[in-house]
Order: C-alpha cells, then structure tokens, then sequence
C-alpha cells in the first residue's frame, strides 16, 4: 500500500519521513511474519507529547546544479530536471498525560526528462516512401490510396529533419508527478500499563511518465494512486516481563 510504484518504479506513495521514531530490519524473519522470504521492516510513528512540537523541510535538487545527463549530450539543450520535497509535522497534548496527536504532511513535486534519439520518419524528402513522409504522402497520393487514418496520425509526429546520426530524432518529453502524503496518530493512555493508538495514513499521487517509446506528450503513461490505510492497537504491559500488543487494520 505505502511506497507501491507508479508507473516507472516511481514511488505512488511514501511514509512521511518526519513520521518515523525509529526502525528495524529483520532480513531472516520468524514464523509470526508469514511463509515469505525477505526483509521485514518495522517502523515506528512518533506520538505527540506534554509540549507541542513540530518541523518543515524542503528539498530541492534541479538540472541547474546537477551534472549533465550522459544520454543528454551537447549541444542538444540540458533535460528538465526540478525535484521539490517538502513537508511539516506537528505533535502535542490533547488532553494532558492523557490523550495526545501527532500528524505529518509531506510532498513530492517533480519534473524529469528523458532524453534519447528515436527513430521514426524523417519530414523532409529523400528519395525513400519507406522512411520518409512527404515521399510516402506523393506515392500514394499517385496512387489514390493515402490512408485518411494515416494522414491525421502523422500531424502528431513531431518534426523530424532526418539530421541525426541516422536520421533518428533527438527527442526529450518530460515525466511530471504529483504526490501528497500524509500521517496522522492518536495516543491514549488509559494506564500506566494499557495504551491505545490509532493511525490513518493517506497517498494521493498522479504520475505521468515515459515508460516505453514514444514520439507525443499524449502518448505518456498515467498512474493515479489514492492509497489508504487505517489501523488500531491495544499495547498492554502487565509487567516488566510480559507485554502483548493487539492490532487491527
């Protein structure tokens, strides 16, 4: 549900970064964790406390600082490359010693090329219907057998010269997503000895990316994700050798 791929291994969603109080890795699980081989993570959510606190943050890195692309080579201009990732996060008492909120909201907003050569017609005439436009529109114009299908499609064909290393086209669309996360968590402490916790977790994201080839913006792929998971748990602690925690989800 949290951190499933998009459309190309683009995080859908991810756990907001300020959420996370601690983790731990088991790569060789025990039983209670299912028949499945792998790593288990388990992750920890920050409660509110007595005293309000909170943080924001910003991360950006863009084509400007970054080095150039090796498939972007000069003097093609330098592929789009602008990521944002921001967030804030708050905790504190609802009622003191008693029930307290903690909530973390975090975005993604991004923009990255994909530079590459691709081989489609050329626009210009030389001499060969077969990998030429206006030579295959003057054949079957002759002819009186031009496809009308054909001939809308080919407006969506961009403009190929035929000037690269074999007539291919140097060609760069841009992937655009869209992704906001956010966490919220309730602590109520019935005892020195029983809690109760409860979380919602929310992901909404829009990813529009290049995931095979193509010669149109229109042609990109789309993924939206609206992810959402609920859970609840009794941790009760009777003494300092027994503990069970109960959870729903």
């Amino acid at each position: 549900m949290i951190n499933a791929e998009g459309v190309e291994g683009t995080p859908a969603t991810h756990l907001p970064i300020d959420a996370i109080q601690e983790f731990n890795v088991q790569s060789s699980p025990e039983a209670d964790y299912g028949w499945k081989p792998g790593a288990i993570i388990n992750i920890g959510i920050k409660s509110g406390t007595n005293s309000f606190h909170g943080s924001t943050y910003y991360f950006n890195r863009n084509s400007a600082l970054d080095a150039r692309n090796w498939f972007n080579p000069g003097p093609d201009p330098v592929a789009a490359l602008n990521f944002h990732q921001f967030g804030a996060s708050a905790g504190g008492p609802m009622v003191k010693n008693k029930l307290f909120i903690f909530g973390n909201y975090e975005a993604v907003r991004d923009v990255v090329g994909n530079p590459g050569l691709v081989d489609i017609p050329v626009s210009v005439s030389n001499g060969d219907p077969d990998t030429s436009i206006p030579d295959a529109l003057a054949l079957c114009t002759a002819d009186a057998n031009c496809s009308t299908t054909s001939q809308k499609l080919i407006k969506l064909l961009p403009f190929n010269p035929g000037t690269g290393p074999n007539g291919e086209l140097s060609l760069d669309l841009n992937n655009h997503n869209r992704e906001d996360n956010g966490i919220l968590k309730l602590d109520y402490h019935l005892s020195e000895k029983s809690n109760l916790v409860a979380t919602y977790f929310l992901g909404d994201s829009v990813q529009t990316e290049e995931d095979t080839t193509v010669t149109n913006a229109l042609f990109l792929s789309q993924s939206k994700t609206r992810a959402q998971v609920v859970g609840g748990g009794w941790i009760w602690t009777p003494t300092a050798r027994l503990t069970n925690q109960f959870r729903v989800g």
